[in-house]
């Protein structure tokens, strides 16, 4: 498996910016909703695009093209030895051919110091439209959604552990 192609990452900068369809690390204790609400929310078919990417650990993952995929490098900087993605009911393990991590990625920083990373599968990913690159400009006052896998928990105490849905 070959890492890091500048000209590839380049493509993850840009990816940066895309509409990923994707339920995140946070819910709201502090309002008259739920966790399950959150998971529910999730469920919705426009997050189809969002996968579990199983390092040794969970992350995700949202394909970009039929067989490149977009994640965070500090899921991937350790070259991990196996590498599942699982979206839409099919799993890709071992079908990994590339691993780019962001040239500027800093796992000495924090999470937001360039934590891109893409993997080029070998088998295109079938049943799933890719993320599309968000090109409009109507955010102010917007709300924004993010889904994924990983930490989760309550906004007053922080993470409380990894989630691992069934969806």
């Amino acid at each position: 498996m070959k890492k890091s192609n500048p000209l590839i990452v380049a493509v993850a900068v840009v990816a940066l910016f895309i509409t990923s369809n994707v339920d995140g690390g946070t819910y709201r204790d502090d309002a008259p909703r739920v966790k399950q609400d959150y998971i529910d929310h999730a469920a919705q078919s426009q997050y189809d695009p969002v996968g579990l990417l199983d390092v040794g650990f969970t992350c995700s993952g949202t394909p970009i093209t039929d067989q490149w995929v977009l994640s965070a490098a500090h899921c991937l900087d350790a070259s991990p030895g196996s590498v599942t993605f699982s979206i839409g009911g099919s799993d890709y393990t071992g079908d990994v051919s590339t691993i780019a991590i962001h040239p500027d990625w800093n796992p000495a920083g924090t999470l937001a110091d360039s934590d891109l990373a893409l993997i080029k599968l070998t088998t295109p990913v079938v049943g799933i439209t890719p993320a599309t690159l968000y090109t409009g400009t109507d955010e102010l006052d917007m709300t924004g959604t993010s889904v994924g896998f990983g930490q989760t928990g309550p906004g007053t105490t922080g993470k409380a552990g990894s989630v691992r849905p069934t969806r």
